[in-house]
């Protein structure tokens, strides 16, 4: 958590590589890590500078308390999904421009002769900020722009891979979404809905025995409601009824169970079975 508020104050002075999903950051886990010392030290000089403040200069104090506390909610504190999210800068940011902003009056109002270089200074932060958040409006221009930077950064982001994968299959660009869909079930961190989509992407070109095979991929890793409706309809369309019936059975409560219902009832009606339709 310390690695991640050095890393949160280094990108809102330096916000040059931006990432929209971070959940391939490099994790600190050893103290021996060099990280570990910088942080720690960061940390220091944040807590003895704010002490300073508050004695000296209470605006400036006011300043970093606000970006130090209203970060504390995503800090770990109490463990949450994400290690970090640059969006979780958006209102402790107001803390560190404020502090910017009381520098530059101060630096003004030391010396008329670095007032004029204080200004132009000021300008060129403001101006450089300005380039850089039109050139990122770019990258967002949609989930292919975005994602695709991220990969720049994070080659390996499964996570990444599987959203961008979803994306191409939802645009019919099959070959595509497979290829995202193949790195992100590889390494540790396996996502079953890649698996899933993999195997729906499989049984729309016909290709029914591998779709089988990748939505049992996904249920071996966990439950989920769209590979057990889809098997369901897989062992439909070889007619195995049985096992159709099997999986629909299963389907979790939610946006699947209804469809489940109804293709069960189908197959109760084609087998005379009125006993179970009416259930």
């Amino acid at each position: 958590a310390l690695h991640v508020l050095a890393y949160y104050i280094k990108k809102s002075f330096f916000p040059v590589v931006l990432v929209a999903d971070n959940s391939d950051f490099p994790v600190v886990q050893s103290f021996q890590d060099g990280r570990v010392a910088a942080s720690l030290a960061v940390a220091f000089l944040l807590i003895v500078l704010l002490l300073l403040w508050m004695k000296q200069k209470k605006v400036y104090a006011f300043s970093l308390a606000f970006f130090l506390i209203t970060l504390l909610p995503v800090m770990q504190i109490i463990p949450h999904h994400e290690l970090l999210a640059e969006h979780y800068l958006y209102i402790p940011s107001f803390g560190l421009c404020l502090m910017m902003g009381l520098c530059f009056k101060s630096l003004g109002e030391y010396s008329k002769r670095i007032s004029s270089f204080t200004f132009l200074f000021f300008a060129l932060i403001c101006l450089f900020f300005s380039l850089r958040t039109l050139e990122r409006n770019k990258d967002w221009a949609n989930e292919f722009t975005i994602y695709h930077k991220d990969l720049q950064v994070y080659p390996q982001n499964r996570r990444v891979h599987l959203v961008l994968g979803k994306a191409y299959m939802d645009a019919y660009l099959y070959d595509m979404a497979m290829r995202h869909f193949t790195v992100a079930v590889q390494g540790g961190k396996v996502f079953k809905e890649a698996y899933a989509y993999k195997s729906y992407i499989l049984y729309k070109r016909g290709e029914i025995a591998a779709a089988i095979a990748e939505a049992e991929k996904a249920l071996s890793v966990g439950e989920l409601d769209f590979a057990r409706f889809n098997l369901g309809k897989y062992y439909q369309t070889m007619g195995d009824e049985q096992k159709a019936l099997f999986h629909f059975h299963k389907v979790p409560a939610g946006r699947f169970l209804l469809p489940s219902a109804v293709y069960s009832f189908q197959i109760y009606q084609k087998q005379w079975d009125q006993v179970h339709a009416d259930r």
